[in-house]
């Protein structure tokens, strides 16, 4: 999937022109407009919100065997971050969490376990979380090549949905100066900052943007062609 990035200088003469970037893992993206202005940019998003409009995507697109891996790779990636925003909040290091996660990263139940005993001490409560059955759907969707209906994707792109915004909302209300650290930790190395309105956006206020997924597939239908290369 390519990204759509303004040109910063070229921006005043050529507001329709977009850049075309490839999208990466990581970035921040160098990127060079045809006027021969280059630039140095990062992307304000997450991966978890790229990795939901890309299940989007393909929702949009037909493919439902690829929305469920995106559908499951952005909650785990949202994982990732909550624990990310929590490390940041008590104050470890980058270095050192990242020391840690190493012996996680493989292993998509350990994560889910380092996740919920996070929760469980910053709140002192279990969280809502997904039930049994959603884990054994995406098993065999992505372990046994299961190709599901349009319908059972949907209902579990909107538990995945609803799970992250609520757990968001909760971040956001509470340790919004730690999601602002590992914001600036990413956009550190760049010029300047793109940012693609997601279906799912740390940026949003709490009661903006999509209030579910399927209300985030208009959004991304409407929004698509000027922010992916679609």
């Amino acid at each position: 999937m390519k990204l759509r990035m303004l040109c910063i200088e070229c921006r005043p003469r050529y507001v329709d022109e977009l850049l075309l970037v490839e999208q990466r893992d990581s970035g921040p993206y160098h990127v060079a407009c045809p006027e021969g202005h280059r630039s140095v940019v990062s992307l304000q998003n997450f991966k978890f919100e790229l990795l939901l409009d890309s299940s989007g995507m393909a929702i949009l697109d037909g493919y439902t065997y690829e929305a469920v891996s995106s559908i499951a790779a952005s909650f785990e990636r949202f994982l990732e971050f909550y624990i990310e925003v929590m490390a940041r909040k008590h104050g470890l290091s980058a270095d050192e969490l990242s020391r840690t996660w190493k012996h996680v990263k493989n292993k998509s139940e350990r994560q889910i376990g380092s996740f919920l005993f996070v929760y469980l001490l910053e709140n002192k409560c279990s969280p809502d979380f997904l039930e049994e059955e959603w884990f054994s759907f995406r098993n065999k969707v992505i372990h046994q090549g299961y190709i599901p209906s349009i319908e059972k994707v949907m209902a579990y792109g909107e538990r995945i949905f609803k799970l992250i915004k609520g757990l968001l909302s909760e971040l956001k209300a509470t340790s919004q100066e730690a999601i602002g650290l590992r914001a600036m930790e990413m956009n550190r190395q760049a010029r300047v900052v793109h940012h693609i309105p997601t279906m799912i956006c740390h940026t949003y206020p709490l009661n903006e943007g999509p209030q579910s997924f399927k209300e985030g597939l208009a959004h991304l239908q409407e929004i698509r062609r000027r922010a992916y290369s679609v």
